[in-house]
């Protein structure tokens, strides 16, 4: 089996997370090697789609009661350790201005995707760190000298490694859901996952032709929940629609 160098601090997932992380540990630790493994031929998949291809980079005020699932207390701390501002002067630092609009949501100034993927790219190049791709992370294994990172490609011997692979939120993009097993793996317990977006779909065979028309439009909406009478939940947000072919469902992620 192929090994990938000296033993280093492997990030596994290159996507926006994973970039960042990267990055910054270059940055505070530069004699460290850093190895970058992402599963797909083109990092970031998910950066491109999100904020309807114009990137949603952060929101103005970003605080704990905005993420559901584990302790108040440890996101309250993971946000205290990257708050806004520094978001903000970070992206401007790479050469990606931001912008607020409505609600508070923080976009590029070019309104474009890219320009934030290609950015992360460039400051994660220039830092130094060792991008590998495609190459996909099969296990983990703790080791004397810390762990051993396998790969369909081979293996990587790391001193660290971080998990950077996202949720199950869009398999296609990687998102599948795999950096939770390999945190099983590891003897790490895992906080119950929950949807983000909840969709609520509606009967192709009922639903009007407008709603092809509405497909990729994100509008402000409240939903009110109620059960044998009584409401039991209201949430506001974003309300994004979208359509699955000329018969498929039309659906509303909220």
């Amino acid at each position: 089996m192929a090994q990938f160098g000296q033993p280093c601090v492997a990030v596994v997932g290159a996507g926006a997370a994973g970039l960042a992380a990267a990055i910054f540990i270059r940055r505070t630790r530069p004699a460290a090697r850093v190895v970058l493994l992402e599963g797909a031929a083109k990092p970031g998949a998910k950066i491109l789609v999100s904020g309807g291809g114009r990137c949603n980079v952060t929101n103005t005020v970003v605080a704990d009661t905005d993420f559901w699932g584990g302790k108040r207390t440890v996101i309250r701390r993971v946000l205290q350790g990257f708050p806004v501002g520094e978001t903000i002067a970070f992206f401007d630092e790479i050469g990606v201005p931001l912008h607020e609009e409505a609600g508070g949501k923080l976009f590029p100034d070019s309104n474009r995707a890219r320009d934030v993927l290609h950015a992360l790219l460039a400051a994660a190049g220039a830092a130094g760190v060792e991008l590998l791709a495609p190459v996909r992370v099969v296990a983990v294994e703790r080791v004397d000298a810390g762990f051993v990172v396998r790969t369909g490609s081979g293996s990587v011997t790391a001193a660290t490694v971080v998990l950077a692979t996202g949720g199950r939120s869009l398999p296609k993009t990687g998102s599948d859901g795999t950096g939770y097993e390999l945190a099983r793996a590891l003897g790490h317990s895992l906080v119950p996952q929950t949807p983000a977006l909840a969709p609520l779909v509606l009967d192709p065979d009922t639903a009007s032709s407008i709603h092809v028309g509405l497909s990729g439009v994100a509008i402000e909406a409240e939903l009110s929940v109620w059960v044998s009478g009584a409401l039991t939940t209201r949430q506001s947000g974003a309300l994004l629609w979208t359509h699955f072919g000329i018969s498929g469902p039309a659906v509303l992620n909220v």
